[in-house]
């Protein structure tokens, strides 16, 4: 039985409950490979597990830099909360990282580290939640929220609280990863929330037993079974009904409301729109950083006009796009003068910024403000 969205919330006491949250979105279709997806490119992946993962560059003293030379974004992309990867993107850079730090665990590595912040927006909500299973039923509502990059499952049953998880796409060559990083950063948020006494009863993985099993022992503490048919983390279900630390009746659910506002799911956009948007936006005052982004996405100016092209557009107009999105917001939200606007955009001086506002808009930088 598949439950409408928010109606239902996870509970020990409703045996026999599916929730498959992940359909109620989009039609479920059987998997293909990813490189025939037409979606491949679209940037839509909230980069959860990329932060992960360079955060484990960072401290292992390796070169961020250099692992992300040609994706399209790298550090400063990743602290921005609107910036998205595509799956292309973020495959690129799960396979560059397992080559550079040559962890065969490193999916456990990247799960087990993260927190309810590390699950952004979504992972501050669930910790407004009275119990874990309605933590749980958030968290499946919003799992392209938290970054997953596997469809996610749930089933109740008298003894066994169930999830399963499916790729989207066939990727065998970093499904491990996906897999292992999916069910270790539960099980670290799970005990973020509850204790650290909390342990699955088992887990069990489609894949056959790889040179590191031990390594699953440590992370999950509960018996491990390899060559399964399914990938699933079951765990007790009296663990849903345990009230977190943190809830108070007051405060919560306003909060919780203010979250979802801010969790209002974007257009999907193209790859190359999405990083090229980004770049822009961190260096409008910069234009010898401008004048570098083809070198930095590793492609041709012409090149890259071309393809702007083809999706319909051109660089001057996302340019002025961009531009005038950060006009307007440092205009309402800030008192600095129309001058100070001006260099921060990248105009040598006011009057050209005010030409152009009226070109973008049909008003003046200060009737914007006024209005």
């Amino acid at each position: 039985m598949i439950l409408p969205t928010k109606q239902k919330t996870l509970s020990a006491r409703e045996p026999g409950l599916t929730v498959n949250f992940f359909t109620m979105l989009k039609p479920t279709v059987s998997p293909h490979h990813w490189t025939d997806n037409p979606q491949q490119n679209d940037a839509v992946v909230v980069p959860n597990v990329a932060r992960a993962l360079l955060s484990l560059l960072s401290e292992s003293g390796l070169s961020i830099d250099h692992v992300c030379r040609g994706l399209g974004f790298g550090y400063p992309e990743l602290l921005d909360l609107e910036t998205r990867l595509s799956y292309r993107q973020t495959r690129s850079l799960i396979t560059r990282t397992q080559r550079t730090l040559r962890d065969p665990a490193l999916g456990l590595s990247t799960g087990i580290r993260q927190t309810p912040v590390s699950w952004g927006l979504a992972g501050l909500a669930m910790l407004t939640c009275r119990t874990l299973g309605e933590a749980i039923t958030y968290g499946l509502e919003h799992q392209g929220d938290t970054g997953a990059l596997l469809e996610h499952r749930a089933n109740i049953n008298p003894s066994e609280l169930i999830i399963e998880v499916k790729p989207k796409v066939f990727d065998i060559e970093i499904e491990p990863f996906l897999v292992e990083e999916a069910f270790s950063s539960a099980v670290s948020i799970v005990r973020r929330l509850v204790g650290a006494t909390f342990n699955p009863l088992r887990v069990e993985l489609s894949y056959a037993r790889p040179d590191y099993a031990d390594a699953y022992r440590r992370v999950f503490r509960c018996p491990i079974k390899f060559a399964a048919g399914g990938n699933r983390l079951i765990s007790e279900p009296h663990w849903l009904n345990t009230q977190l630390p943190d809830y108070d009746d007051i405060t919560c659910a306003p909060l919780r409301a203010q979250l979802d506002k801010m969790l209002n799911r974007r257009t999907t956009r193209n790859e190359l729109i999405e990083t090229l948007s980004s770049h822009i936006r961190l260096n409008l005052d910069d234009r010898e950083a401008l004048q570098a982004i083809p070198k930095k996405l590793n492609i041709s100016e012409r090149t890259l006009r071309r393809r702007l092209t083809e999706l319909g557009l051109s660089y001057s107009g996302l340019f002025d796009q961009i531009r005038h999105e950060r006009a307007c917001d440092l205009l309402r939200h800030t008192d600095m003068t129309v001058a100070d606007v001006a260099h921060a955009l990248g105009f040598s001086d006011a009057h050209s910024f005010r030409r152009a506002f009226k070109r973008w808009s049909g008003k003046l930088p200060n009737e914007q403000r006024h209005a």
